[in-house]
């Protein structure tokens, strides 16, 4: 987790010096989606790390997920591109939304309240996915100590 923020607080510091300094409403729009799109992210490799015991396994689902996510999702090839039940397939996962967000801010001239609901819409949506890792992280750290306590008394 300190290396993850340490990366992330690396990375807004890169856009911060490649920006020069100016941060306006856009570049905080993005930073923003960033962090949202970090919480999930983080939250999925917490969850996975507490399913899985094998580091290889680890490793091997997270760089599918990512990888798979970030193609259907709209990273590597626009969304506008795909079919549409692979932009509905999509809509499951975190990238979906993180690319949205970044193709929403990216095309905003007027940042009004339209595009505040659907900014505030697709960042709420990251932040359930982080949420629903997390509960499922606490409920199988949970049933590993229900089970670890039924080992030891047997």
């Amino acid at each position: 987790l300190i290396y993850s923020v340490f990366c992330l607080v690396l990375f807004l510091a890169f856009v911060v010096f490649i920006t020069q300094g100016s941060l306006d409403q856009i570049t905080g729009y993005f930073a923003l989606n960033t962090v949202a799109f970090f919480i999930a992210v983080i939250s999925f490799s917490v969850m996975i790390t507490s399913v899985m015991q094998n580091e290889d396994a680890i490793t091997g689902i997270n760089n599918i997920f990512i990888m798979g996510s970030c193609f259907v999702g709209g990273v590597f090839v626009p969304s506008q591109f795909l079919p549409d039940i692979v932009n509905k397939v999509a809509a499951f996962t975190p990238t979906y939304w993180f690319a949205q967000n970044n193709e929403l801010i990216g095309k905003t001239m007027n940042f009004n309240q339209h595009f505040l609901n659907k900014f505030l819409f697709n960042s709420g949506v990251l932040l359930a996915f982080a949420a629903a890792f997390w509960v499922i992280h606490m409920i199988t750290m949970r049933e590993k100590g229900a089970w670890s306590l039924k080992k030891a008394h047997a």
